[in-house]
């Protein structure tokens, strides 16, 4: 059978359904341009495909997402002078993320500014 385009997105679609590190990517490619307004990488290296995977088998789909966002609410020099907003970055600040996300947010007071 020939390859057509419609069969390629086809392919992909049923990976993005199965697969949550593609489900992953592609949120990702999203929220970058977001947040970034510029695409992310056309072909990300092999290396941030293995830490997706990685980061996956730490936590659930929902809550990788839920890092992602809160990464780019990062104020953190080294990440905007040396590393640049990328999923190795994001590898990198996993732990700091989860604990963020894990705090619960502290309501402001009267007073308290």
């Amino acid at each position: 059978m020939k390859k057509t385009i419609d069969n390629e997105i086809s392919e992909v679609e049923q990976k993005l359904k199965i697969n949550p590190v593609y489900e992953f990517m592609s949120f990702w490619a999203d929220l970058y341009l977001e947040k970034m307004n510029i695409k992310y990488l056309k072909k990300p290296p092999p290396r941030e495909w293995s830490h997706v995977k990685a980061m996956l088998a730490e936590t659930d789909l929902y809550g990788l997402k839920a890092m992602a966002e809160e990464f780019f609410n990062l104020d953190d020099k080294y990440i905007d002078n040396n590393m640049g907003h990328t999923i190795t970055a994001l590898y990198c600040k996993r732990v700091v993320l989860a604990e963020r996300l894990a705090k619960p947010k502290q309501e402001k007071n009267w007073g308290d500014e």
